[in-house]
């Protein structure tokens, strides 16, 4: 073969080299330029949908047995009054004072509501209606006064019973009369009002004297008769 041939052969060969190396590069470019212009997916977790599974053997079965019920006997009854080693038992302050027409013993203690309560003021004797009733030797016989937070208790001589003296006076006004006189007068807030029954709630103020003012307030041409409220449910006892 001719030397003129030769170098034929090697041009054209170099030709065919450098023609694959631009298509290579070529299809390089376009597949860059189609990733930087293609919108990023917005990312999705991997959820497993609980609610598609289909519950196993062992959870039909619980589910499908009855629920056990504890015996009526074995439920938990709240305790109508103190143990008999209670503390409370010998607390009585003074003699027994008349409330609401019946007798009834004042206690040296205080009701604290349970979220007003805190161990500095000594260890909790009894729980009733949300109150933690705590032992208080201040307490004196003189009359029935809502300080604070601290509710004066006292104690059904007959049945054991306690009751706490919430504060609030009960007032059935004669016909034709409303709360809002007595209320200013007296300097109470009026917590309810119920027209049909003609009953009004009054909260008095701290050191108000219950027994002397429900006393006085009976004797008010407005009003046909007044209680003070005295709670006596009873969540338990310790």
């Amino acid at each position: 073969m001719s030397k003129r041939a030769i170098a034929g052969l090697i041009i054209m060969s170099a030709l065919g080299a450098a023609f694959a190396i631009f298509v290579l590069l070529s299809d390089e470019t376009e597949v860059e330029h189609d990733v930087a212009h293609q919108p990023a997916k917005a990312y999705e977790p991997k959820i497993d949908n609980y609610q598609s599974r289909a519950p196993d053997s062992a959870s039909v079965r619980r589910a499908s047995q009855p629920v056990k019920r504890m015996p009526q006997a074995q439920l938990a009854k709240p305790t109508l009054m103190p143990s008999v080693n209670s503390p409370l038992h010998k607390m009585r302050v003074g003699k027994p004072m008349t409330v609401n027409g019946r007798a009834m013993d004042l206690l040296a203690a205080v009701a604290v509501p349970k979220d007003e309560y805190r161990t500095n003021m000594g260890a909790i004797l009894f729980e009733q209606n949300g109150f933690a009733i705590v032992a208080d030797r201040s307490v004196r016989a003189r009359d029935l006064m809502v300080n604070g937070y601290r509710r004066p208790v006292v104690r059904n001589p007959a049945n054991g019973r306690l009751g706490i003296v919430s504060g609030t006076l009960i007032c059935i006004f004669r016909e034709g009369y409303t709360p809002e006189h007595i209320a200013q007068r007296e300097g109470f807030e009026t917590l309810l009002w119920n027209e049909s029954s003609r009953t009004a709630y009054f909260k008095a103020g701290a050191g108000y004297p219950l027994l002397r003012g429900a006393a006085a307030l009976a004797r008010d041409p407005e009003i046909e008769s007044v209680e003070i409220e005295v709670l006596q449910g009873v969540r338990g006892a310790r």
